[in-house]
């Protein structure tokens, strides 16, 4: 039997979530990262669905939209014991989620389903839905492999601080328009420019590190660009691309040099990148090395992403 925003004790049914998540992460507060969650959904604020057998839930999802953002949403899958996740069960959270995203035209985005296993994973994939494996990366500056690139002529550098956040955001929307990251970054251009100021104003990541965050510009507009906040006492390059006409050229590579340079004097610089990218590639040949932490996101674009049509096994 399968329930939408039914009277339930979300504290009890996500318990053994949050419990598993701990463990996962004992550097982060998660019980208190989900009184917020849990207090909506007992008081039918977000949107859910279960999935009950004997009067008990055996299945549920949640979905609520991102704050500060107008296109996309955020939601939750999982089963209080994995041998109850079957093929038809899956469908019903899945195909609820992904039709709630397309009455509201947005994207939906998910972390790793809880207790899901490969039969819940089998029907993402019949419902197109694609996956982003980010993971962090580290490198001590003295240890960073330089290529010893030049600029190619015409080409000029400038700080980012100086530079228009709009501008600024749109050349980094245009250098992932194509990469599975592009799902991270706003289709508003409005939103796009007030996330991009957030950065450069230290008010999103951590503060500004000025003199590693710089652009390059040709023929009057940006074309790439690194910049560098100050995360957990730790630099952090939280954005760093080449627009796609103008990769292959040395700028990225020019770009990591001065930003390494200025930030000589630390110990350790982190970023997270698609472990499936050719950034990856880069920043490994560059002296780069995964430390172990990652992040999974699946995601659907209605519109983008057809849903394959079939049937659901019963």
């Amino acid at each position: 039997m399968e329930l939408n925003n039914v009277k339930i004790e979300w504290q009890l049914v996500l318990e053994p979530e949050i419990q598993h998540n701990e463990k996962q992460h004992p550097d982060l507060p998660v019980r208190e990262m989900y009184h917020w969650v849990i207090d909506e959904l007992n008081n039918n604020k977000i949107r859910s669905r279960v999935i009950m057998s004997l009067d008990r839930v055996i299945g549920y999802a949640f979905l609520y939209p991102a704050t500060g953002f107008s296109d996309r949403n955020f939601a939750s899958f999982g089963f209080i014991d994995p041998v109850t996740a079957n093929r038809e069960r899956s469908f019903i959270l899945l195909d609820w989620a992904i039709a709630e995203c397309r009455k509201d035209g947005r994207k939906l985005l998910f972390n790793e389903p809880f207790n899901a296993g490969s039969t819940f994973h089998a029907c993402m994939d019949d419902r197109g839905i694609r996956m982003l494996h980010r993971v962090e990366m580290s490198i001590d500056p003295k240890f960073f492999v330089n290529q010893k690139k030049e600029l190619p002529n015409d080409y000029s550098i400038a700080l980012s601080k100086s530079m228009d956040s709009a501008a600024l955001a749109e050349a980094l929307y245009l250098a992932f328009k194509n990469e599975d990251e592009s799902v991270l970054i706003s289709e508003d251009p409005t939103e796009r420019k007030r996330v991009q100021a957030d950065v450069l104003s230290g008010k999103l990541f951590g503060p500004l590190i000025a003199e590693a965050s710089i652009a390059v510009t040709h023929d009057g507009r940006i074309v790439a660009g690194i910049t560098v906040v100050t995360n957990q006492k730790t630099p952090l390059i939280s954005d760093f691309f080449v627009i796609q006409d103008e990769r292959d050229k040395g700028i990225g590579s020019c770009l990591m040099q001065i930003a390494m340079k200025a930030l000589s004097k630390y110990t350790e610089i982190k970023l997270w990148t698609n472990q499936r990218s050719i950034a990856h590639d880069f920043y490994t040949r560059r002296g780069f090395r995964d430390t172990g932490r990652s992040e999974i996101i699946y995601y659907f674009r209605p519109g983008k992403q057809q849903e394959q049509q079939g049937k659901t096994a019963q």
